[in-house]
């Protein structure tokens, strides 16, 4: 039988793949065209970011230190995909309404950071930890 925060993992996954894919079905569901262009440019940088943190954590930085590394990197990702949406929030302050803050991009939003929080504090990882609980 799986332990208690394996399963919060797998689903606290399932939920950030949604998360991350929303944009995507966004452009589906209102019958706008993907752009190759654009499609093009998130591949090179996320696929070129994502090469070179591999590359830096795997060739110079070595030990303990790449663990500290990658997770002070992965918690400052984190914490900038939580605080983005809020910049909708003077929008929303500025008109007296809500029709800029998407619903459920806030609903799965909190969801994932509660769902995060709790795998956090099961395993112990302060990294992980952090960078939702700033959510909250």
């Amino acid at each position: 039988m799986a332990s208690l925060s394996f399963i919060i993992g797998i689903i606290g996954n399932i939920i950030s793949i949604l998360v991350f894919a929303s944009p995507m079905y966004y452009k589906l569901a209102n019958g706008i065209e993907i752009q190759v262009k654009s499609m093009k440019l998130v591949a090179i940088f996320d696929v070129g970011f994502l090469g070179a943190v591999i590359a830096v954590t795997l060739l110079a930085i070595h030990g303990s230190l790449r663990f500290t590394f990658v997770g002070i990197l992965c918690a400052a990702l984190t914490i900038g995909m939580y605080a983005a949406p809020l910049a909708v929030m003077r929008i929303v302050i500025k008109t007296a309404s809500v029709e800029y803050m998407p619903f459920f991009l806030s609903f799965f939003l909190f969801l994932n950071a509660g769902v995060w929080s709790v795998y956090a504090f099961l395993v112990k990882d302060f990294f992980v930890g952090v960078s939702f609980l700033i959510f909250f």
